[in-house]
C-alpha cells in the first residue's frame, strides 16, 4: 500500500490512514467478533439523558455540539428511540437493510452478519477465507437485493491482487466469487442486473453481472475513487484525491461505460455517495488535523453546476452517507442528520461511529467501532429517525 487514506477497513488502515486517526482507531485491528448481542431488541438504559433535540444548533458535528452530546451518547434512553442490535462486533464497517434485516461487514472479524430490524440474535453469513483462502481477509463494502448479500473483501494488504466481489443468498449457504483478482475494492451497490463496485487501488469502476462473468471497466485512470452509487441511467462516484489539500472529484458515467463526466472538484478527500432523483450527495473528510473542523456534507445536480453545502465545520472522519426524501445522514464523531435543502444539523447519536449508516421508512443504522480497549462494536438504530 502505497499511499495513505482515511477510509479503511480496520485491518489495513495503519497504512492507510491520516494520522489524526491513528490513535482513535488503531485498537480495532486487535479485536474480535464474539458474536454478542442484546436479546430482543430493548432499549437501552433510560436512566440516563435523552440526545439533543431535533432542533439541535448549527454546532451538531462539530466539537462544541458533539461534546454537548457525549454525555448522552451511547447509553441514551428509550426517549430517543435508540436501540442496540447487536454488540460485541469489535470492527463493524459497512451496513445495508433491506425490508427484514440489517447487514454488515466486520473487517475486525472477517465476517459477514446480519440481525433483524426488529432485533434479535445476529447470523454469520460468511466467515474469512471460506472458498477464498485464509488470505482473504477485511470484508468492507456491502449491498443487499431482494435475493442476496453482496460484498467487497479488500486484498491489497498482502501486496498481491486477492481482491474481491462475493455474494451469497440473504438466508445463508456458499458465497459466489463474482469477481476475484482485484487490488483493493471497496465500496459496492447493485441494481436489477449488474453489481459496481469501485477499485479504489486500480483506480477503477467496474461492473459484473449479477451472476457473474467477466467484469466491465467502466473507468480509469481515477484518483482513488470510494463511494458508489447507481440509478437508472448513470454511475456516481467519489475520487478522495489529496487527503489533505481539494483535489477530490465527484464523478458520473453511463451504465454501460463511456467518458467519465466530473460533477464537481476542488473538494476535500470525499468518501461516501448517495443519490435522490435529482442530486448526488457526499461527506468532504475533515482534513484540520485537530484544528478547526473543516469537513462537509454538500450535494450537486446530477446534470453537474455549483454545489451547495448543506452542512460545515464538521468533524467527519471515516463518513459514510444516506439520504431519504428529506433528510440527508451521515457518520463521524456520532451521527447527524440535516434537511436535503440545508439547514441546522441535528444530532441524532453522540459517540464513536465508526463508518456504516442507512435508512429505511423509519429507521437509521449505523455501526459503531469505538475507540476503548475491548469488544466495543456494535450495530445500532434511531427510531423514528
Amino acid at each position: 500500500m502505497s499511499r495513505s487514506r482515511l477510509v479503511e477497513a480496520p485491518t489495513t488502515m495503519t497504512i492507510r490512514l491520516c494520522s489524526v486517526l491513528l490513535s482513535s482507531l488503531a485498537l480495532l485491528a486487535l479485536t474480535h467478533c464474539n458474536g454478542a448481542v442484546v436479546d430482543a431488541l430493548e432499549p437501552l438504559d433510560s436512566g440516563t439523558a435523552p440526545l439533543p433535540d431535533a432542533d439541535a444548533t448549527s454546532e451538531a458535528g462539530t466539537e462544541a455540539g458533539r461534546e454537548a452530546g457525549r454525555e448522552a451518547g451511547p447509553e441514551a434512553g428509550p426517549e430517543a428511540g435508540i436501540f442496540t442490535l447487536a454488540s460485541g462486533q469489535g470492527g463493524p464497517a459497512l451496513v445495508a437493510v433491506d425490508e427484514t434485516s440489517v447487514y454488515w461487514t466486520n473487517s475486525s472479524s472477517n465476517t459477514v452478519a446480519k440481525v433483524p430490524v426488529a432485533g434479535g440474535s445476529p447470523t454469520t453469513l460468511y466467515s474469512g477465507g471460506t472458498g477464498l483462502g485464509a488470505a482473504q481477509t477485511a470484508p468492507w463494502g456491502i449491498a443487499v437485493d431482494g435475493t442476496s448479500v453482496y460484498w467487497t473483501i479488500d486484498g491489497s494488504q498482502a501486496g498481491t491482487a486477492i481482491g474481491a466481489v462475493l455474494k451469497m443468498p440473504i438466508e445463508g449457504g456458499s458465497p459466489t466469487t463474482l469477481v476475484s483478482g482485484l487490488e483493493g475494492p471497496t465500496t459496492v451497490v447493485v441494481d436489477a442486473t449488474s453489481v459496481y463496485f469501485t477499485d479504489s487501488e486500480a483506480g477503477t469502476v467496474e461492473k459484473v453481472a449479477l451472476g457473474g462473468g467477466t467484469p466491465k471497466v467502466l473507468a480509469t485512470g481515477q484518483d482513488y475513487p470510494i463511494g458508489i452509487a447507481v440509478d437508472g441511467t448513470s454511475v456516481y462516484w467519489t475520487c478522495q484525491g489529496s487527503l489533505t489539500s481539494a483535489t477530490g472529484t465527484i464523478m458520473k458515467v453511463p451504465l454501460d461505460g463511456g467518458a467519465p463526466t466530473t460533477l464537481a472538484s476542488g473538494q476535500t478527500a470525499p468518501t461516501g455517495t448517495a443519490l435522490d432523483g435529482t442530486s448526488v450527495y457526499w461527506v468532504n473528510n475533515d482534513s484540520s488535523e485537530g484544528s478547526s473542523p473543516n469537513g462537509a456534507v454538500k450535494k450537486v445536480s446530477k446534470s453537474g453546476g455549483a454545489p451547495t453545502t448543506l452542512a460545515s465545520g464538521l468533524l467527519t472522519i471515516q463518513s459514510m452517507i444516506a439520504v431519504d426524501a428529506t433528510s440527508v445522514y451521515w457518520t463521524g464523531e456520532g451521527v447527524f442528520m440535516v434537511p436535503v435543502d440545508g439547514g441546522a444539523p441535528t444530532t441524532l447519536w453522540a459517540g464513536d461511529a465508526y463508518a456504516g449508516v442507512a435508512v429505511d421508512a423509519t429507521s437509521v443504522y449505523w455501526t459503531t467501532g469505538g475507540a476503548e480497549p475491548g469488544n466495543v462494536g456494535t450495530i445500532m438504530k434511531r427510531t423514528p429517525r
